[in-house]
This record gives structure tokens, C-alpha cells and sequence, in this order.
């Protein structure tokens, strides 16, 4: 059996946005699985990646807050926006972190 890391972090003391990207970054192309709160307030599951460059054009807009992560979701064939404030939960291969 595969070795896995379970974090818990307490809902007061949430790691920054900075390390939060950092976590999903360092994916590098692997999916993962996320959970976070949608602006309309509603819970959201996403099964997606980084890195995944498919029908990219070279023009768009690139994030402007420091706190939004775009990933690619094979599910509904686009990209979608992470909000780094209100993530839940994340997955990946053994590591498993969410809020309490």
C-alpha cells in the first residue's frame, strides 16, 4: 500500500494563498481532485490539472489576483478558476489536505 499524507488544517489557521498554489502546482500535469466554495456560495467538485495547454490561442487575460489558479477540466472540456480563499479540499496520488 502506498504511503499517504492526510493534513488537517484548522479552519482559523489556513495556509496562504502562495503555499496553497504551490501545493497545486506542484502537480505538474497530474490530476487531482479539489473542493472549494463557488461565488454564487455554492459547494463545488472538480477533477482537473495544470499545465494542460489544449485549444490555447495565445490571447486571453492572465489572473490578475494573486489568489485565483486556472486549471483544466477534462470532464467538461475547458478551464475553469480556483479561488486559493475558499479551497476546501485537495487530492493528489497519497497527499489528501482539507479544512476542518
Amino acid at each position: 500500500m502506498k504511503n499517504a499524507i492526510s493534513i488537517v488544517s484548522p479552519r482559523n489557521n489556513r495556509p496562504s494563498s502562495d503555499e496553497l498554489k504551490a501545493m497545486i502546482k506542484s502537480t505538474k500535469g497530474r490530476f487531482f481532485s479539489a473542493e472549494f466554495i463557488k461565488a454564487n456560495g455554492s459547494k463545488r467538485k472538480i477533477v482537473a490539472r495544470v499545465g494542460c495547454h489544449i485549444g490555447v490561442k495565445g490571447v486571453g487575460r492572465k489572473n490578475i489576483k494573486e489568489n485565483l489558479v486556472t486549471v483544466y477540466e477534462p470532464k467538461v472540456k475547458g478551464y475553469r478558476t480556483i479561488n486559493l480563499e475558499t479551497l476546501q479540499n485537495f487530492k493528489c496520488g497519497g497527499f489528501n489536505w482539507e479544512i476542518e
